[in-house]
């Protein structure tokens, strides 16, 4: 199949400022866009596999593992951000080197791509292609920016016949950009900064994943039936604990260098001013 875009983007409106990416943080401002990843892939990891329910062992769930079709040459295949196959061995795809066809005996049903600046490009040029050869039947990109990447926040592709076509996206009864994914059963939305505080008001505990991504943007799975956003984390608490200290973690360290610095150039100064001695 012929690598043909499936959007079409504008150069990315992003520049960064620092040397230092970290100064993002530090700073409060908005964060290099190789960091904006995290997060939504950490989210939508969690809230895929609360829909499990018992199917554990029968359903694989993973992010960036290379899913291969051609075991003559293991370069051949792709590595979404996240994947999500059922009716599988689960276990004994984690013991191999990734996710092979021709061992599992079938695609993944559902890859998603979260995009960066690195990235984007074989998001929407190459990979379509790579995945619709594969036969994985649905294929979804959000971008953390709002659009800057991608051209618009979140898409969805069916496969039909071989190609991929559009999945609709309109507004829900919240407003959000929304695709309904049949594959998960749930319904994709992108928040816009400007949406949160009302979505607040309707489910509170939303703040929790507002708190946990910094992003413009931020994508959340909504159960179709009842209008509730996604956040059963049951068995997942570590991980996002563990998350959230590695990040407090990294900011501190990042302080203390911040801090180091200033006082190293602070006494640089103080040695400048000095006057020179006399003879």
């Amino acid at each position: 199949m012929a690598s043909t875009p499936i959007a079409t983007v504008q150069k990315p409106r992003y520049t960064y400022r620092y040397e230092d990416p970290s100064m993002y943080i530090l700073l409060g401002e908005r964060a290099p866009l190789e960091m904006m990843q995290a997060r939504p892939i950490l989210y939508i990891t969690i809230a895929v596999h609360s829909l499990m329910g018992e199917d554990a062992q029968s359903v694989f769930i993973e992010s960036n593992i290379p899913i291969r079709n051609n075991p003559n040459d293991l370069r051949d295949g792709a590595a979404p951000d996240l994947c999500r196959s059922r009716n599988v061995n689960a276990p004994a795809i984690y013991n191999q080197t990734g996710y092979n066809l021709w061992e599992v005996g079938k695609p993944p049903e559902f890859v998603l791509e979260v995009a960066s600046e690195s990235t984007y490009e074989n998001d929407l040029y190459e990979k379509p292609g790579i995945y619709a050869d594969m036969g994985i039947d649905e294929y979804w990109m959000f971008d953390p920016t709002g659009g800057d990447l991608y051209g618009q926040a979140l898409m969805g592709f069916k496969l039909v016949d071989g190609e991929y076509e559009a999945i609709e996206m309109t507004p829900n009864e919240h407003g959000l950009v929304s695709g309904y994914s049949e594959e998960l059963g749930v319904n994709l939305c992108a928040v816009e900064e400007s949406m949160r505080e009302e979505l607040l008001i309707i489910q509170p505990e939303l703040m929790r994943v507002f708190e946990m991504d910094y992003n413009p943007t931020l994508l959340l799975l909504q159960n179709a039936e009842t209008g509730d956003y996604i956040l059963s984390f049951t068995g997942s608490n570590a991980a996002l604990e563990r998350a959230e200290a590695e990040r407090r973690l990294a900011e501190e360290a990042l302080a203390d260098e911040r801090a180091a610095r200033e006082q190293a150039e602070a006494r640089l100064r103080e040695l400048e001013d000095r006057p020179p001695p006399q003879e």
